[in-house]
C-alpha cells in the first residue's frame, strides 16, 4: 500500500481515537462506577496510545532531522 494511504488511515484512525475517548470521558462523567470498573483497560489502552505516539514522533524526528537548524535540535534535546 501506498505510504499516503497509510498516512491518511493513520490520521483517520486518530480522529476516531479523539471521538471515542472524548466519548468514554463523557460516559465516565454520567456513569462513574461502571468506567472506574474498566480502569485495567482504560491504563492499559493509555500506555498502548502512548507508545504509539511515541513512535510517530520519533518518526517525525528522524525525517525532519536532516531539513533542520541545529537549534530545533537543541531545543528537543533541552525538553525530551
Amino acid at each position: 500500500m501506498r505510504v499516503e494511504k497509510e498516512l491518511e488511515k493513520l490520521t483517520s484512525a486518530a480522529k476516531m481515537l479523539v471521538i471515542l475517548a472524548e466519548e468514554l470521558e463523557e460516559l465516565h462523567r454520567k456513569h462513574p462506577l461502571e468506567v472506574k470498573a474498566q480502569g485495567k483497560r482504560v491504563r492499559a489502552l493509555g500506555e498502548v496510545l502512548g507508545r504509539a505516539v511515541s513512535e510517530l514522533y520519533a518518526l517525525s524526528v528522524e525525517v525532519k532531522r536532516p531539513h533542520e537548524d541545529n537549534s530545533a535540535q537543541a531545543l528537543r534535546e533541552l525538553f525530551f
